[in-house]
């Protein structure tokens, strides 16, 4: 273990060019509410083609992460249309839940 308190932040101050969508693999997008993080969450899906909601229930608990069962999530932007096909090969994994 390092004698020091603190990792130092190594990537503070870079930026990356967004503006360049063939960098970008992959978004995970947290959420707090729209109130809270709905803007972030927005300028980030305006970026991707491929959306599915992968994470955990908020009504009861799991061993695993749930994927949705739906082709779009209304938001109060706009629907967002779900990639069914990717949730589909995921659910086949037998590794997630679907709601």
């Amino acid at each position: 273990m390092s004698s020091n308190s603190f990792r130092e932040a190594l990537h503070a101050g870079i930026t990356h060019n967004i503006n360049d969508q063939s960098n970008i693999r992959a978004i995970i997008a947290l959420h707090a509410g729209y109130n809270h993080s709905g803007s972030t969450a927005a300028y980030a899906y305006k970026y991707i083609n491929r959306i599915f909601p992968l994470g955990p229930s908020h009504h009861f608990s799991l061993n695993t992460c749930v994927l949705t069962n739906h082709i779009y999530y209304e938001t109060p932007l706009y629907n967002i249309k779900i990639d069914t096909q990717i949730s589909i090969e995921f659910y086949r994994t037998q590794i997630f839940f679907q709601l």
